[in-house]
């Protein structure tokens, strides 16, 4: 069942209204875009639906009985001049800034175009998989019911911590252990030097999202962070520049130890076994 104002369902029961489709897309950096595929721009609570970006279509669904999990194939047409995180949408397709995009497909109703108008959520997921053509970008979206395929008992014996850094478990505040970085040397596509100035190891299986340049967008985990230089656990698609700047976050080696709970001062929320041996010790 989906939950409709008042409004909504008046105007439903009046007959008299007019509908199209909202898109809001949020990139991993937070960064929200708001389309519609109607000619007009659309006023929808605080927010307001661009009818001035790129044509989206593909948004079929379909209203079942129970659980179903389902992806949407998106069909987004763009020209050289439509941007996304400040590149051409067929750069940041090809460099994976849209990867885990999520998306979230609303029916807006009104009863005439221009109004402000009700909504009702019909579809919300990640993109998982994006391409090009000559005019198109190709998106893979899967619907968020796809996270309740998760292993049962979530709970298992294992040394290492079984949570998840900056998650409702850990604790740990994302934004206190975020920093804000440049590009100094670059020799290859997966190693580069900063001029951060946090200990080795630091940043090591944390994560690094670009903000500007060719791969602005794009994220990656970080492998290594050794007298300022960090590895990139995946090369870049396209070449880094001295001087494109980018978002790293502080890794956690998921142990007690200074590359992880002491980092954050966080031992209490620590959830492992490490002094459960091995199976093979067992008697």
């Amino acid at each position: 069942m989906r939950a409709a104002s008042e409004q909504l369902i008046a105007l439903l029961n009046s007959q008299r209204f007019v509908t199209c489709n909202l898109f809001t897309f949020t990139l991993i950096t937070g960064v929200e875009y708001r389309w519609t595929d109607a000619d007009v721009d659309i006023p929808v609570g605080e927010h307001v639906f661009s009818s001035s970006g790129p044509a989206i279509s593909g948004a079929k669904y379909r209203l079942v009985r129970g659980m179903q999990v389902s992806d949407l194939q998106l069909t987004v047409l763009v020209k050289l001049t439509d941007l996304i995180v400040g590149v051409p949408w067929f750069l940041a397709t090809r460099s994976g800034a849209l990867k885990n995009c999520h998306v979230r497909i609303d029916k807006a109703f009104m009863s005439a175009w221009g109004k402000p108008a009700e909504s009702l959520v019909i579809f919300e997921g990640d993109v998982t998989e994006s391409y090009d053509t000559d005019q198109e970008v190709m998106l893979t979206v899967a619907s968020d019911a796809k996270r309740l395929n998760t292993s049962i008992p979530r709970q298992i014996f294992q040394p290492g911590c079984m949570r998840t850094l900056y998650d409702s478990g850990c604790k740990v505040d994302k934004a206190a252990y975020s920093f804000e970085g440049t590009a100094t040397t670059v020799p290859n596509r997966h190693s580069f030097t900063t001029s951060l100035g946090q200990p080795d190891n630091y940043f090591a299986f944390g994560e690094i999202i670009f903000t500007s340049g060719d791969n602005s967008g794009v994220r990656r985990s970080v492998k290594g962070f050794v007298a300022n230089k960090i590895e990139l656990s995946y090369p870049l698609t396209f070449d880094l520049q001295e001087g494109d700047t980018f978002t790293i976050r502080a890794g956690c080696d998921r142990t007690r130890g200074e590359n992880g709970c002491a980092k954050f001062a966080n031992v209490d929320n620590f959830q492992g076994t490490p002094y459960v041996p091995p199976p093979e010790s067992a008697i």
